[in-house]
């Protein structure tokens, strides 16, 4: 599938809601969110499924999440999605947004110009779960996960994830904590 906004696959908006189970959302392409854009306000749960060979001529190769959406991924695979600016695998937008990802990994995502191979993150996203990140790639060097401006980060992350931290607009919220 192509689309010429957003959403390759799977567009939402507004106060949708949605749940996708053993699937595979594959060799899409998107001006944003190359798989699926999970847009504002909406809500997508997604179990044992496959996003993989998706691309983004923007951010988000495989999921692009917007101001206030809630997307829950469980024992799935986010790989080998691409996009040209940030986020290969996940591009988490603006405060409100919610993330959880339990089991399953963000591998192999690669961004052409830009960061976050793995996930990049913007804006203080609520971020959470257990999930194997690693192999991810942005301008050719190991880029899991990139976080610009503030994000909250639960439960057990993997300490053998690399994070990138932008100092052009460092975080005023919270507590710092290195993660080692």
């Amino acid at each position: 599938n192509k689309a010429l906004g957003k959403g390759g696959c799977i567009y939402t908006y507004g106060y949708c809601t949605i749940e996708i189970s053993d699937a595979c959302i594959a060799e899409n392409t998107a001006a944003i969110g190359g798989g699926i854009y999970n847009g504002v306000y909406s809500s997508i749960d997604i179990t044992n499924t496959d996003i993989s060979a998706n691309t983004s001529n923007s951010d988000g190769g495989g999921l692009y999440a917007h101001n206030g959406s809630t997307s829950v991924i469980t024992d799935s695979t986010i790989s080998e999605n691409s996009s040209n600016n940030n986020g290969g695998g996940v591009y988490l937008h603006t405060s409100g947004t919610e993330f959880t990802m339990n089991g399953g990994e963000i591998s192999g995502n690669t961004v052409i110009d830009g960061q976050g191979g793995g996930i990049f993150a913007y804006g203080n996203p609520h971020v959470s779960g257990f999930v194997k990140i690693t192999g991810n790639t942005a301008d050719s060097a190991d880029n899991n996960v990139f976080l610009y401006d503030c994000i909250v980060i639960e439960e057990d992350f993997d300490k053998e994830s690399k994070i990138g931290v932008t100092l052009e607009n460092p975080p005023e919220c919270g507590e710092i904590t290195e993660i080692t």
